[in-house]
């Protein structure tokens, strides 16, 4: 997922949950920021770590500790 897409899953979430509060569309849209993040783990780490793809995989990991934070205590059932 890239920045630019970020507002693109905001906005399929909220559509998603009509009547949710802002708070709730944030925790879902970093729920599955959180679920989806790690698959672009693998080109990364194949294409093997230099300096370049060392700050990418920083870059990502922190995205990810990010979305996870936010999408904590969503209730995907709900």
């Amino acid at each position: 997922m890239t920045p630019s897409s970020f507002p693109t899953v905001l906005a399929r979430c909220k559509s998603a949950l009509p009547h949710a509060s802002p708070k709730t569309t944030l925790r879902a849209a970093g729920f599955y920021a959180a679920i989806a993040l790690p698959l672009l783990y693998m080109p990364v780490l194949v294409s093997g770590l230099d300096t370049a793809e060392l700050a990418t995989l920083g870059a990502l990991l922190a995205v990810n500790a990010t979305a996870l934070l936010l999408g904590h205590g969503y209730d995907a059932d709900h």
